[in-house]
């Protein structure tokens, strides 16, 4: 068995620590979402910093509709600063069938209203979306068509 040097080893050990804990300062978030006032569960939600030219963070609500963002898969938070947020029920089931977008356009992708100011330190954001008007029939329809899609 081949075995690798005490110097070697501590200095690879040191590097994989390192590399996993720098990088930007992240400021905590969680929160909750709710659509029409009930809880959303299975929502992504993606901040991404206006002012840099960083990654994002990302996040997934529960059953409850609650939230945490993390940064990278060693790491939780967000870049403080003023972020656009993004979120969206586009997904897939266990089947590969896609399961059909609940949430406005106004919420989602490059349109979206939605913002916050992250500031360092512990962060809390509730989005209370509403469909109403013609905003609710167009998802009707996409859902609609999907159900249909997916029943056949």
């Amino acid at each position: 068995m081949r075995r690798i040097p005490l110097g070697i080893g501590l200095l690879y050990i040191t590097c994989l620590v390192a590399c996993t804990a720098s990088g930007p300062e992240l400021a905590e978030v969680t929160g909750t979402v709710t659509l029409d006032g009930a809880p959303l569960a299975g929502a992504n939600l993606m901040f991404t910093n206006k002012s840099q030219a960083i990654r994002g963070s990302v996040g997934k609500t529960d059953e409850n509709g609650s939230y945490r963002l993390v940064f990278n898969m060693h790491r939780t938070g967000c870049v403080p600063g003023l972020n656009s947020v993004d979120i969206s029920t586009q997904d897939t089931d266990a089947q590969g069938r896609n399961i059909p977008e609940r949430v406005p356009k106004r919420y989602r992708g490059d349109a979206t209203e939605l913002s916050a100011q992250v500031a360092p330190g512990k962060n809390t954001f509730n989005f209370d979306l509403v469909t109403q008007g013609k905003e609710a029939k167009e998802l009707s329809t996409e859902a609609a068509k999907a159900a249909r899609s997916d029943a056949n």
